[in-house]
């Protein structure tokens, strides 16, 4: 927050937007999709997108069964025989 770039830079708007809907809580789908606009351009490590799953079940629960696997890799701690587990959808 000491840069002052920062509140205009990608970073900053994707940042806003997520305290913004999180604060709201009204549509999982436009979390979904601020994150997928902004991992077309530059790709979630796993790091973030474990940050962002902690994020998304925390103040979007209800939204699991529903999401799509647009975001990054497995992040599952277990190895299974399916290639991924739930943590892979954001």
């Amino acid at each position: 927050m000491q840069d002052p770039r920062f509140p205009q830079g990608r970073e900053g708007t994707l940042v806003y937007k997520i305290l913004e809907l999180c604060k709201e809580r009204t549509d999982v789908a436009e979390f979904q999709q601020t994150l997928k606009s902004y991992n077309q351009i530059t790709a979630l490590s796993n790091w973030e997108a474990a940050i962002l799953i902690k994020i998304k079940r925390t103040f979007f629960p209800e939204g699991d069964a529903a999401l799509e696997d647009e975001l990054a890799g497995d992040v599952d701690e277990q190895n299974d025989d399916t290639g991924g587990g739930d943590d892979d959808l954001l």
